[in-house]
Parts: C-alpha cells; sequence; structure tokens
C-alpha cells in the first residue's frame, strides 16, 4: 500500500500558453495531443483510492498543462472529489481561459464541497507587453478573468500568484521582485479587489531538467553527480503519483519530454506499475543505486521537488 502525498493527473495535453520559461512548446505533449477518457480518469481514481483508502494528499488536476483546456475539468475535480477520501485539491491557472462561465461553476463546485483547497495564478509579467512576452497569452482577456475571478471568489479559499522573475541560479532576470509587488499591488488598489486569503509568490524559474532555452541564460547543462558516492534524493521519488493523459506513468513535473514512463494505467493497476523491474531501474538511477546516462534527468535538474 503507498501513502500517496500528492497525486497529478494530466487530462488533457493542451496548454494554450507558450511561456518562455516552460518547455511545453517542444514538449512530448506536442507531438503527443490528446484528452484522457473518463473511463480511464475514473480507474486511476479508484485505484488511488484502492491503494491508499485514506488519502488526504494533494490532487492536482494537471500536469504540465492548463486544466481549463479541458472543458469537462469542473465535473472531473467533483469525481475526485467524490471517489478520493480526503483530497486537498489544488488547481494552478494561468486564467486566460478560465472565462466568467468556468469561473461561476468553479465556485459554485467550492461552494457544495468545503474540502481543502488551493488555487494558484501563473501570471509572469509587470505589464501587458511583458506577461504577452513571456507567456504568449492575452493580456486583456487574462486580466479580465482575473480580476472577476478574484471579485467571486472573495477570499473563500486560498489563493496564491506566482511571478517568476528571476532564474533559480540568478543568472538571468527579468525583472525586479519590487517590480512585481508594486504591479499586483496596483491592479487590486485599481480594481479595488478583496485580499482576503490572497498571497503573491515571487518565485524562481529553472530549468526544467535542461529542457528550457531562453536567449543569454546559460545555466549549467549538469548540475550534480548520481552515482554511488553521490547519492541523491527527491521528495517525488516517494508517495507521489504523476500520469499523463494517455495512461503513462513519469517520475515527476519535469519530465515534459516522458524519459522515465514506467508503466501504463490503462492495463496495469498501480500496484503493478510500483512493483515492476522499470520503476525499480528509474529509483535506483536517480538515487545512485545504478549506474545512469550522463545526461539522466536528475543529473539535469536545478529544483528537485519542482
Amino acid at each position: 500500500m503507498i501513502d500517496f502525498k500528492i497525486v497529478q493527473i494530466q487530462t488533457s495535453s493542451v496548454c494554450n500558453a507558450r511561456c518562455i520559461i516552460c518547455p511545453y512548446k517542444s514538449s512530448w505533449m506536442i507531438k503527443n495531443p490528446g484528452y484522457m477518457s473518463e473511463g480511464l480518469y475514473r480507474k486511476i481514481l479508484e485505484d488511488v483510492a484502492n491503494e491508499d483508502p485514506n488519502f488526504d494528499g494533494k490532487f492536482c488536476p494537471y500536469l504540465m498543462n492548463e486544466p481549463f483546456a479541458d472543458k469537462r475539468i469542473i465535473d472531473r475535480i467533483e469525481t475526485a472529489i467524490n471517489i478520493l477520501h480526503n483530497p486537498l485539491v489544488e488547481v494552478s491557472s494561468n486564467m486566460e481561459l478560465l472565462t466568467k462561465e468556468r469561473t461561476d461553476a468553479f465556485y459554485k463546485l467550492v461552494t457544495e464541497y468545503p474540502i481543502r483547497w488551493v488555487f494558484a495564478v501563473s501570471h509572469h509579467g509587470i505589464n501587458k507587453e511583458t506577461l504577452e512576452r513571456t507567456m504568449k497569452i492575452n493580456y486583456e482577456k487574462t486580466l479580465k478573468n482575473f480580476i472577476y475571478f478574484i471579485k467571486k471568489m472573495d477570499g473563500i479559499i486560498p489563493i496564491t500568484i506566482q511571478n517568476m522573475a528571476i532564474s533559480k541560479d540568478s543568472r538571468f532576470r527579468f525583472y525586479s521582485t519590487r517590480a512585481v509587488r508594486r504591479y499586483i499591488e496596483n491592479i487590486f488598489e485599481k480594481y479595488n479587489l478583496p485580499t482576503k486569503n490572497v498571497r503573491l509568490s515571487t518565485l524562481v524559474f529553472h530549468n526544467r531538467a535542461g529542457n528550457v532555452k531562453i536567449d543569454g541564460w546559460n545555466y549549467d547543462k549538469i548540475v550534480r553527480r548520481i552515482d554511488r558516492n553521490h547519492r541523491f534524493d527527491c521528495w517525488r521519488l516517494h508517495n507521489t503519483l504523476h500520469v499523463l493523459w494517455n495512461g503513462d506513468v513519469i517520475l515527476c513535473c519535469m519530465d515534459y519530454m516522458n524519459e522515465t514512463c514506467f508503466g501504463n494505467l490503462k492495463s496495469q493497476t498501480i500496484s503493478e506499475v510500483f512493483s515492476s523491474e522499470k520503476w525499480k531501474e528509474i529509483y535506483e538511477k536517480a538515487t545512485g543505486l545504478r549506474e545512469s546516462e550522463e545526461n539522466f534527468i536528475c543529473k539535469r535538474c536545478m529544483s528537485p521537488g519542482g
């Protein structure tokens, strides 16, 4: 039995944004588009419930995609709530597709299910020019949706506004964190938005295991040695589940190229996947118990855990 701390399910391969701090535009999802079937989605959730009947970890109905690109996402979240024991539901969005109608539907879901919720807003910019350059989404539409969402929710769930301005290795900067804070504060003041249960997080962006390419950012391609003399660990290696839309189970949220698939939940159970020789091989490579390729994904990752 696995005591899951986090379950991430990619219900759709689609992301409407093309953020320059994200490798989505050249990812496996672009080359292999699709939507998870209702049958597979329910099977995965039931597998989780069977494997961990007391599941009270974090459930994320997204993985390297935009959840609201899936028109059925509200129903999917409700299905998860009804199958899992006591999930903390985390939703993350760039807001461009979170229309008034979808916000109203999400609000209805939140008020009908008074469980633990977390909502993260990805908003990487300090004005129209910088946001559209960094995220490749429509500023006016995104801001309109953001304003309506904040007003509608009015503090009933925690909302984190995430703005990434500086690289984790400090070698690249879009703008200052001070400029970010001033920009967000001005929006809240201008549109008289409620601040209860809302916080700003000026996170750093990272190389997504060496898959991010930004002109002028010359980061180290290999950030660590991993072998028997240089052991490595990451919390994503333990008690976590990451599933792509087609049922592939991968190591973590850094695997934009589907390098680490060690099973598929269309034809296997969770128990079978995590007892497979392929999982053992990947786990031992990641921790240094087994020799791994020179460019193994964990050796390239500058931000273990996400």
